[in-house]
This record gives C-alpha cells, structure tokens and sequence, in this order.
C-alpha cells in the first residue's frame, strides 16, 4: 500500500511538472504579499488536493497555461479517495534574491487512502521536492526552469 500511495502521490507532481517541461509544480491561493515559502505551501496543498483555481493563483503566467480543466480532472481522479495531512511539512527558502529563490519541501506528508495510512518522506519525490519561485509583476509564484 505504501509503494501505491507514493506512486500516487509522485505521479501526480510528476505530471504537472512533465506539462510545463520544467521541474517544479504550481499550485495556489490569495497570496498578495506572501513570501516564496508560503507561495511554495500554496502550490503543494493545492496539488495534493486538486484545488486548480489555488494551484493557478501561485504560478507563474507560463505555469498557469499547462493548467487545464483537463489537468484538475486528471488531479482530482488521482486524489479523489486520498487524504493528505500537511502538518509535518518544512518549507525551506534559499538562493533568495530580489526576483527569484528556491523553496524546498521536505518533512513528512501523511497519506490516508481507503482507511490506510502511510507516511511519506517529501525528500524522497526528487526534483518536485524543489520548487523555483520567481517574482513575477510584484508576487512571488511557483514557476518551472524552462
């Protein structure tokens, strides 16, 4: 069950990554004024729980034009008996500068699927544990290297 859960999971980053050809994913909510961690905190609770309309509100123009309705179908069947608990999530800004910094996840994301529950080490997704953050207009967003 935990080799499932974390294909789950990893999948699911995966494929907003492989769609904007870069290694980081994007997610969202109202953060006028939030700093790259809480952008960062926005984009991974919005991919976890298929909440397009967050995931776009924290990525960056390019980002947010891979984030089809099809893409939230597609995320909300993959989560749709899943429960993630963020509790025990780090977020880690550095390389902060005027426009741009890198804010890597790290901790543990807590699984529920049918009644099971597993832990899953964040570090152990690879490249969508980091996510590159830049300052677009005045707010910082989610945006993958192209």
């Amino acid at each position: 069950m935990k080799k499932w859960m974390s294909l789950i999971a990893a999948m699911l980053l995966v494929s907003v990554l492989a769609a904007c050809g870069g290694a980081a994913p994007a997610g969202g909510g109202t953060t006028a004024g939030a700093g790259p961690e809480a952008v960062a905190k926005t984009f991974i609770e919005a991919s976890f729980t298929a909440n397009l309309e967050a995931a776009r509100s924290v990525a960056c123009a390019a980002l947010t034009a891979t984030l089809t309705d099809e893409t939230a179908a597609s995320m909300q069947e993959m989560m749709s008996e899943a429960n993630p608990d963020f509790s025990a999530l780090t977020y880690t800004v550095s390389d902060q500068t005027d426009t741009s910094a890198t804010v890597t996840v790290g901790g543990t994301l807590k699984m529920t699927v049918a009644g099971v529950t597993q832990d899953m080490n964040f570090a152990d997704m690879g490249p969508a544990a980091i996510l590159p953050i830049v300052k677009e207009g005045d707010a910082w967003k989610v945006c993958p290297a192209s």
